[in-house]
């Protein structure tokens, strides 16, 4: 019974792993970039993730999202 123990431990001490979160999607350290890997390594925190964790800014278009009122959602009664 003791070898199961000690076996189970040693497996649970080895494991080293990172855990990339995808709900809520985070950014990663990831800025308005024109690529999907990220350019600058030089942000606020050091997530010591690969180039291209995280998601890139969402903008779909150029302008500002609420400049149009169409594109807005309305409460209806």
């Amino acid at each position: 019974m003791i070898p199961i123990y000690f076996l189970s431990f040693l497996i649970i001490s080895v494991v080293n792993a990172d855990v990339y979160l995808h709900f809520p999607p985070g950014s990663n350290n990831r800025v308005n970039e024109q690529t999907a890997n990220r350019q600058n390594a030089q942000n606020s925190f050091d997530s010591q993730n690969n180039n291209k964790g995280g998601y890139n800014v969402p903008d779909a278009t150029s302008t500002a999202y609420g400049t149009n009122a169409s594109l807005q959602y309305y409460l209806v009664n």
